[in-house]
């Protein structure tokens, strides 16, 4: 219909602003709140085929039958942990139709793995773009069309033929042969060199990351920290890769700095970033301290006072 489903309750979200951790599933949640047991065995079946069989269907209702009682709990447990307004605002955003508006040719960001050069950083970028592009128009996730590793390998040794696409490792004959295969050849040849200015600007990013790192491990202390004193899994309050991001460039992550993580973690983040706090060990915890103020030296009149 192109709108976005509303409202919006995602249950794993809210079991960890619960405390359940960073990977709790919708199974164990059932488990947790009514006492049944789904059986998973039946996930990677073929679903294509008909007609279902009754492990399948068994499956699919498991899915959904106990979600009212799931969420039911979990807005009990919010409610009594005054967390209500921090799922709202997690919610909101998976409503918004821009959370899911990524541009194409930002899509080579997101991909691991590393590459230098010119021609192969374009490369890298043209099959990202175009990866996203084919698979919105097919409905389906980026990794079944071809894996980040492969695009990855494509960019580095490009093939300049269908035979050669065939040939190429992660990349079945069917799919070279296929009206995929032409176009992710079009990518190829269409893909153009990173600039000067670009390379440049990614050189200087991974400098800055690399002078990070010591800065980086200590803000994930400090996050660790923060996450068990609030009895919440650490990635609900900002994940890896916006956190190396916030030590970029902090005003720009404003996931950590507006909103309940701006007041659970956002303020001692900002205050770790001005060297005003400290971390410490004692009787077997590792604790987080305000720094106090080095006090204002005194005037020659207190001096003399004293004196």
């Amino acid at each position: 219909t192109g709108q976005v489903p509303a409202p919006i309750f995602d249950t794993q979200i809210a079991a960890m602003v619960c405390g359940f951790g960073d990977s709790v599933g919708y199974q164990q949640l059932v488990a947790h709140f009514t006492g049944a047991q789904i059986d998973k065995s039946a996930r990677f079946t073929d679903w294509s085929a008909r007609p279902l069989r009754d492990s399948q269907i068994t499956y699919a209702l498991g899915d959904v039958i106990y979600l009212r009682d799931v969420y039911e709990a979990l807005s009990d447990a919010l409610e009594a942990k005054k967390r209500t307004n921090w799922i709202a605002e997690d919610m909101a955003a998976l409503t918004d139709p821009e959370s899911y508006d990524q541009p194409p040719e930002l899509a080579w960001k997101r991909i691991k793995g590393r590459l230098r050069g010119a021609e192969r950083l374009g490369r890298l970028r043209a099959l990202a773009a175009w990866r996203d592009e084919f698979a919105k128009r097919k409905n389906r996730p980026r990794g079944r069309i071809l894996r980040d590793e492969v695009l990855v390998g494509l960019a580095q040794s490009p093939p300049n033929s269908l035979e050669s696409l065939a040939k190429f490792r992660g990349i079945d004959a069917g799919f070279a042969r296929s009206m995929a295969g032409q176009e992710l050849l079009e990518a190829l040849k269409s893909s153009t060199p990173f600039s000067a200015t670009e390379l440049a600007a990614l050189e200087k990013r991974g400098n800055k990351k690399a002078s990070h790192e010591p800065a980086l491990s200590l803000l994930k202390l400090v996050l660790k920290i923060t996450a068990q004193e609030h009895d919440v899994a650490p990635k609900v309050i900002v994940g890896s890769r916006e956190l190396e991001q916030f030590l970029e460039d902090p005003e720009a992550v404003q996931s950590v700095t507006t909103g309940w993580r701006a007041e659970v973690f956002g303020s001692r983040a900002l205050a770790f970033l001005r060297g005003e706090l400290a971390i410490s060990y004692e009787n077997g915890d590792v604790r987080i301290a305000d720094i106090a103020q080095p006090a204002m030296a005194k005037s020659d009149d207190q001096r003399s006072e004293i004196a």
